[in-house]
């Protein structure tokens, strides 16, 4: 099958390595807006550690920003409550990952497997029923005309404002902050609707973000 994937993202590069392991024949396209994958990751990079077992998916240590073992949840008063590893009995709570980094090696391992990955191009228009028994096309902003026999929709982002979607702002930040502490901030006048965060990123620098 001819397999075109909007988006190199995780959810994208993971498709991607997951079709080619199924049939190792499949032409996958990766087609990623972004001029190189992993620049200007949109999330703070926090990783539950159960949930990341269960994908059975081993990272290089330089992927790693940093290891959590605590975390507080900060009420409107300020008063937390605080959540660690060692009273559970594990390792840690999860991780904090680079996300640039996550997502180039997640790129590279389906790029190993045979995926093409186009970057810089926007998917612009997708079409059906195209002439030569084709399933569809997907037309990009260079003005290429990509076959599909299947498409695969994987961007991350909402590309319209709907009450539904909220968004978020972050930044990265020099602070003298535990290293393997996740802090989370609910309250109306904080963060209405929503909360705000302080992560651990490496090297004495956090990401703080609401």
């Amino acid at each position: 099958m001819k397999v075109v994937i909007i988006g190199a993202g995780p959810a994208g590069s993971t498709t991607a390595e997951t079709i080619l392991k199924l049939n190792p024949n499949n032409q996958v396209t990766i087609v990623e807006k972004k001029n190189v994958v992993g620049e200007n990751p949109r999330c703070a990079g926090g990783v539950n550690a159960l949930r990341f077992s269960e994908l059975r998916l081993e990272v290089p240590e330089d992927v790693i920003a940093a290891k959590v073992t605590r975390c507080r949840i900060y009420s409107p008063n300020n008063d937390y409550w605080e959540l660690d590893a060692e009273t559970l009995g594990i390792d840690r709570l999860g991780s904090v990952f680079h996300r640039d980094k996550f997502d180039v090696y997640l790129a590279e391992r389906a790029r190993k497997l045979g995926a093409e990955i186009r970057t810089g191009l926007r998917a612009k228009d997708i079409k059906g029923d195209p002439p030569e028994g084709l399933r569809g096309l997907v037309s990009t902003s260079d003005g290429e005309m990509i076959p599909f026999d299947v498409l695969v929709i994987a961007w991350g982002s909402a590309p319209f404002r709907t009450p539904e979607f909220h968004h978020a702002v972050q930044a990265i930040a020099n602070m003298d902050y535990p290293q393997d502490l996740i802090s989370l901030y609910f309250g109306q006048k904080i963060a209405p609707s929503g909360y705000a965060w302080i992560f651990p990123n490496g090297n004495k620098t956090v990401k703080i973000g609401l």
